[in-house]
């Protein structure tokens, strides 16, 4: 903390400089990467990034839908980088080329073919699920009027656009019948 306290006028030159544009931050990574040990500023902002990293686990121990939202995100990234090996399994996940302008390039391949990959999937579920729920509007319009219980209990998106969830008040299927006197 005594860094911080002590540079905290350099630190806010540099958030200043970075928001104006002066300064690129791949500049000052280089800059700090070179002597980080001498280098005061770099020792403020890594107190800083500990304090940040104290704050967030807080709040993840506090907040579950943070933490819900988190693991959404860790999910879809293993996802996609397990959709990448599987693509890549014929070379067994490992890039061969030599040159820097191969292995971009095959990097870019593999970026674009799960590009695709992932839009059609998107594109196929979309579809599917409109047919799904075309099937189901049409199966409500075609059995409902047999019994009043299957009014609200089929779909969760009712014909008549009121969202019914269980027997709750405006919900009650039997609302109406002679047994519900």
């Amino acid at each position: 903390m005594r860094a911080v306290r002590e540079h905290w006028d350099d630190v806010a030159r540099l958030v200043t400089s970075f928001r104006q544009g002066t300064v690129n931050p791949s500049l000052l990574v280089g800059k700090l990467a070179g002597h980080p040990r001498q280098n005061h500023l770099f020792v403020a902002l890594r107190e800083i990034g500990r304090i940040e990293r104290s704050l967030f686990t807080l709040e993840w121990l506090q907040n579950p839908e943070l933490r819900r939202r988190v693991t959404i995100g860790l999910n879809k990234g293993e996802a996609h980088h397990t959709l990448k090996r599987a693509i890549r399994f014929y070379r067994r996940g490992s890039v061969g080329d030599r040159t820097q302008l191969n292995q971009d390039l095959n990097a870019m391949a593999l970026n674009l073919v799960v590009a695709a990959i992932i839009l059609w999937n998107t594109a196929y579920l979309d579809h599917a699920l409109q047919q799904l729920q075309t099937k189901i509007l049409r199966f409500r319009k075609t059995f409902c009027h047999i019994s009043r219980l299957w009014a609200g209990s089929i779909s969760p998106s009712p014909i008549d656009g009121k969202e019914r969830t269980g027997f709750g008040e405006g919900s009650n299927p039997f609302a109406g019948t002679p047994s519900s006197s």
